[in-house]
């Protein structure tokens, strides 16, 4: 692994990976970086809300015809990413079992760690249902992130994700514009 790796490369790589579009051509993907939590000082290197892959309502006859279904649309798929670049970095979080990360992972459907080479985070330390991409040039899944029941997004954490994902599309685009 070169020594020279940063977080702003592991989130270059992450946002490369989510910059596709939908057959309609819009963006598939909401991408935000450094998400601050609402009301805590934790913050998700990266949270990803992807529309196309949005869980479907089970209705019964009676909730589809008597209005008593849930109001709204259900949650897209909600990816939560910490990036790790070293395997202090790494042990860190794994000695709290992942407190720093709560705030964030009860709204998430998919928690994941992100990190250069493989040898940072030993598979058994991983917990359970989290999933790990590795890599330097392109991201690859080792573990893929197993989708967990969550608590759905209050409006006023759409409206956060919405604040950083304008805020990280005007950085790279200030960036290629240079």
């Amino acid at each position: 692994m070169p020594e020279s790796v940063t977080e702003r490369d592991m989130l270059r790589l992450l946002r490369a990976r989510y910059n596709r579009r939908s057959p309609s051509g819009y963006p598939r993907y909401v991408y935000a970086e450094h998400v601050a939590h609402y009301g805590s000082t934790s913050e998700a290197d990266a949270i990803v809300l992807d529309g196309q892959e949005v869980p479907q309502l089970e209705l019964t006859v009676e909730e589809r015809y008597n209005r008593t279904a849930p109001r709204g649309i259900p949650d897209p798929n909600v990816h939560g990413f910490e990036v790790k670049i070293s395997r202090g970095d790494w042990l860190r979080e794994y000695r709290t079992e992942g407190a720093k990360s709560w705030a964030w992972r009860q709204w998430c459907s998919h928690w994941w760690i992100v990190v250069p080479d493989a040898n940072i985070v030993k598979m058994e330390e991983l917990p359970e249902g989290w999933g790990l991409l590795v890599g330097t040039r392109r991201l690859r899944t080792v573990r893929q992130a197993t989708r967990v029941e969550h608590e759905l997004l209050p409006h006023r954490v759409h409206t956060t994700i919405a604040r950083h994902a304008l805020k990280t599309a005007d950085k790279y685009y200030s960036e290629e514009c240079r």
